[in-house]
Order: C-alpha cells, then structure tokens, then sequence
C-alpha cells in the first residue's frame, strides 16, 4: 500500500510539474507579446508627438496595417535582414493586399532595426528624424492611418516596421522615400 502511495505523489508531482512548465511558458509567450505590444504602442504615440509638434494631424493605427508591419518585423527579426521587401521578395503594396488593406491612395513605410540601447525604439524613431525620406513620412499629411509592428530577433535586436496609409483621393507624390508608392489611375513607384 506504500508503494502505491509513493506511486500516486510522484504520478501526482509529474503531473503538477508538468502543467506548471506550460503555464510558464504562456506566461512567459504572452508577457513577451505584451512587451511587443507596448513597444508598438510607445512608437505610435511618440510618432503622434512628434507630428502634434508639427501641427499635424494623429495618424490612427489601424489594425490592417498593423498585421502587415508585424509581419514584416517578425520576418526580419527570424530571417536576420532590413529592407522594405520581405524574404519571399513581396513589396509593401503586396503585403498590404495579404492583410486586407486595398483602399489606399498613397501608402509608405519605415524599417529600422537597433541592438543594445537602453530604449532600442528611440534610437531607431531619432534615426527616422535624422533620414529626410523617413523623416518625409512621419511628417507627411498625406497619410491619416499607420500601423506599428515590432519583433526581437533571438540575439535581441529589436526590428521596427511602420506602415503609412493615406486613404483619401488618389494623389500624386513626389517624394525621394525609397519606398512610397501612389495611386492614380494605376499603381507606379514614384521616386
């Protein structure tokens, strides 16, 4: 009857270690998209600041948007790179088609990645200030949405994606962004 006894504790103990292990790691996975989140949350407002300090209007984040810059990070953060195409070679026009955002008349993006820093997102919103095409469109009226994405690659850079959206009549841009696409009667890059 002992050893029956000593069986069910120890059957009993696996068992709570085991179900304790899982809820770590969920507690772990979502305090990691909480972090995520509130990063994506500070660059969205700081953005906002800066362009409130401008005379500009907010830009509302919108949640299209937002899954196109979060992947877009998440792939850069997995796949080691930095550029306004993603691993399988799609631009930000096709990414915006995956995430359901077609309604657009102008559309622009941000990328930037930092390591190291005591606030990773600061030092890479300063370095958009500093890049006149990044700078253009954080301070671009032509936009009204964007979308903040953010992921941290395994030896910790942290990887920013912002997507802008101008959602009212087709415009024509003229601007040196290395990645700004306008509509008018048919999509063309404008440099």
């Amino acid at each position: 009857m002992n050893q029956f006894r000593w069986h069910c504790i120890l059957l009993v103990t696996i068992l709570f270690a085991v179900l304790s292990g899982s809820a770590v790691a969920a507690q772990s996975r979502n305090a990691a998209e909480s972090g995520i989140g509130a990063t994506e949350l500070y660059v969205a407002e700081k953005i906002n600041r800066i362009r409130a300090d401008r005379g500009l209007a907010p830009l509302r984040v919108a949640g299209k948007l937002r899954t196109a810059a979060r992947r877009q990070s998440a792939d850069m953060a997995a796949n080691n790179f930095l550029a306004h195409v993603d691993s399988q070679g799609n631009d930000l026009q096709v990414r915006l088609a995956r995430a359901g955002a077609t309604e657009w008349s102008t559309i622009g993006e941000n990328v930037g990645q930092s390591m190291g820093y005591r606030n990773n997102s600061d030092v890479i919103i300063e370095g958009w200030m500093k890049s006149p095409h990044h700078r253009d469109n954080i301070l671009s009226g032509d936009y009204d949405s964007t979308g903040i994405g953010a992921a941290v690659a395994p030896d910790g850079t942290l990887y920013l994606t912002q997507v802008f959206m101008g959602s009212g009549e087709n415009k024509v841009k003229t601007s040196e962004c290395s990645y700004k696409r306008t509509r008018t009667s048919r999509s063309k890059e404008t440099e």
